[in-house]
């Protein structure tokens, strides 16, 4: 099954860990679908760093949406 990967991370967060949270929630989000045969490619992760109450503020999101 083809999949979509979308990370987020509120600017508001801080990375408390040595890893940035973008980069840790890519590799987890990676990691599961390679256990579970989920397909993605480059083109079909979408990263974003915002903050907002929306999805209609979050320009990665509705591109995912799409």
């Amino acid at each position: 099954m083809k999949v979509a990967i979308y990370i987020r991370k509120s600017r508001e967060d801080r990375d408390d860990y040595k890893e940035d949270t973008l980069l840790r929630h890519e590799r987890l989000l990676k990691e599961y679908c390679d256990k579970y045969d989920l397909r993605y490619n480059e083109k079909s992760i979408y990263r974003e760093i915002v903050s907002g109450d929306s999805i209609n503020n979050r320009p990665q999101m509705q591109q995912t949406l799409h």
